[in-house]
């Protein structure tokens, strides 16, 4: 890639480090992601008990994203990412040693502790050593671990389970891990934020997430991921068990396996184009074409229809989550930026967290198509959401959400 050679020896060793930690992290999870329903199904009595051990993942993530937010800001996001590959290590050695329902909840809980971990503090760290004026670029470029580990994971996982059983892909999940907490023991804090003073971690909770949440900068950025995590939890939750009831010779594997392709490529485009273009355009376009996937999976009955869902559905995902990370850092000073992705990337959490439980009644009771109409609903409420309140004004956001003004929350950097 062209920008590596524009950037200094120590970010270019750095960003070089948390790359292929970033990936095998996502991968050991991602190779899970077509195996944990399936597995639950086997354990659990009904399709509730599914959607709510499902959420318990949500659940972790709620719990924990404050904490280490504001543990990356005072401590350094190395730790916190040592926290969140260590816990990786630990979910699927519990799915091999834990069999009962109680301790699959609490294996959820970790699982969504890890991640909270990882993402909170390797997002903030991608940013802390990204120059101010490639940031939308070297974002995207970063975040490449997650449709990369999604188009490889979920046929990992697929042809392990079917091979060898579940113990075999927990084994190969736990391996992987270990593989990822090796590069975050390489990795290094870039220490600027260091020198900041910190309140202690009960008024953080207390006071500084309130004040933040006070600030419809970072407030409208939360509600609209809110939001998508309902619609992406809606999807990794019951997409395997929608696609066995429509009995189409189609794997779950490979919807996700296409919806990263998806993602892959769009991130090539949306990142640099954003810091020419500005960061409300594409988030505008990705929560249209999360509806689109929506409603097309509401009306499938085709391979063809599900692997266009796929593609929309990955196209949205590639510049929803880069480029919310680069709205909400354009908005943020480097000293609080762990707190900020904790708050934002929380609202994602309680989605997937209402997701489960809530959607798992309409799917027992109206039908998988009946769910996913509904998430065609909630991505239209996002987009009027974004486009009427995303600024100052309706008038300011209106022009922001299609590219025509400036972002008037955006702060100057000082890095």
């Amino acid at each position: 890639m062209k920008i590596l050679s524009l950037l200094d020896n120590k970010t270019r060793k750095n960003l070089l480090l948390l790359f292929p930690c970033g990936l095998l992290f996502e991968l050991s999870n991602a190779a899970l992601l077509p195996i944990i329903p399936a597995y639950l199904q086997e354990v659990c009595s009904t399709i509730q008990e599914v959607g709510l051990v499902m959420g318990f993942f949500a659940i972790g993530l709620i719990l924990s994203r404050n904490f280490l937010g504001h543990m990356a800001d005072k401590q350094g996001r190395k730790v916190v990412i040592l926290i969140g590959t260590i816990s990786g290590v630990l979910v699927p050695l519990g799915y091999l040693s834990i069999k009962s329902l109680y301790g699959l909840i609490f294996i959820r809980i970790l699982g969504g502790i890890s991640l909270a971990a990882f993402s909170t503090a390797y997002d903030a760290l991608v940013v802390d050593w990204s120059p101010h004026q490639y940031k939308g670029e070297i974002i995207s470029y970063m975040n490449l671990i997650s449709p990369l580990s999604f188009c490889l994971g979920p046929l990992i996982g697929d042809l392990i389970s079917q091979a060898i059983g579940y113990d075999g892909i927990f084994a190969v999940s736990l391996v992987i891990c270990l593989l990822a907490v090796i590069f975050a023991l390489k990795v290094k804090n870039k220490n600027t934020y260091a020198n900041h003073n910190h309140q202690p971690i009960n008024n953080f909770i207390k006071n500084k997430s309130i004040r933040l949440l006070n600030r419809d900068s970072f407030l409208i950025p939360t509600i609209v991921m809110l939001l998508m995590g309902i619609n992406f939890g809606a999807l990794i939750t019951f997409l395997p068990l929608y696609i066995k009831e429509l009995s189409i010779n189609f794997n779950t594997g490979i919807f996700y396996s296409i919806a990263a392709i998806a993602s892959f490529i769009i991130r090539f485009i949306s990142g640099n184009a954003s810091d020419r273009y500005g960061r409300g355009i594409f988030i505008t376009t990705s929560i249209v074409c999360y509806g689109i996937a929506m409603f097309i999976l509401s009306q499938a009955n085709t391979s063809f229809e599900l692997i266009l869902a796929a593609i929309i559905e990955g196209a949205a995902i590639g510049i929803i989550f880069p480029l919310v990370t680069a709205l909400v850092s354009d908005r943020c000073g480097m000293q609080e930026r762990g707190r900020v992705f904790a708050l934002c990337l929380g609202g994602f959490d309680i989605g997937l967290a209402i997701a489960g439980p809530v959607l798992s009644y309409v799917a027992a009771f109206y039908g998988y198509q009946t769910l996913y109409s509904l998430a065609t609903l909630i991505a239209i409420y996002t987009f009027i959401i974004f486009i009427t309140l995303s600024n100052k004004t309706i008038k300011n956001s209106l022009g922001f959400a299609f590219g025509l003004t400036k972002d008037y929350h955006q702060i100057q950097q000082q890095e």
